[in-house]
């Protein structure tokens, strides 16, 4: 295949309609073992060492790409967007506690619009 991609507007019309109606996109709150996050008024508390891996990418919406993170554990998985309400502080923890997530985590950051990008930055 030669060219730019083009975006499918199908799949962007289907993260939009799975991602409404929202009406908060959560907190993030950071505990000092760890982080608690809270969607639809469900909380869900993470320590840093239960952690057993952690995705990033982008996702393309109809009007805009967001990128997000899923951090998972044994027991649970968190899928948490960058417009998550502490979401920079989870970034930041993220770098101290595994810093060589960094380069890729930025990288995916950049990613051209609507090309939607998700791997797995560290494993245990």
């Amino acid at each position: 295949m030669t060219g730019p991609m083009r975006p499918s507007l199908w799949r962007r019309v289907l993260h939009s309609v799975q991602a409404w109606p929202r009406s908060t996109f959560g907190t993030l709150d950071l505990i000092p073992d760890g982080f608690e996050f809270t969607e639809r008024n469900a909380p869900m508390r993470i320590l840093w060492s239960e952690i057993t891996r952690i995705d990033a990418g982008m996702r393309d919406y109809l009007t805009v790409d967001l990128f997000f993170t899923v951090i998972h554990t044994a027991h649970e998985t968190a899928r948490i967007d960058e417009l998550v309400d502490g979401f920079r502080h989870l970034e930041t923890s993220v770098f101290a506690h595994w810093p060589e997530v960094r380069d890729r985590w930025l990288a995916l950051q950049g990613t051209p619009h609507h090309q939607p990008q998700c791997e797995t930055l560290w494993q245990a």
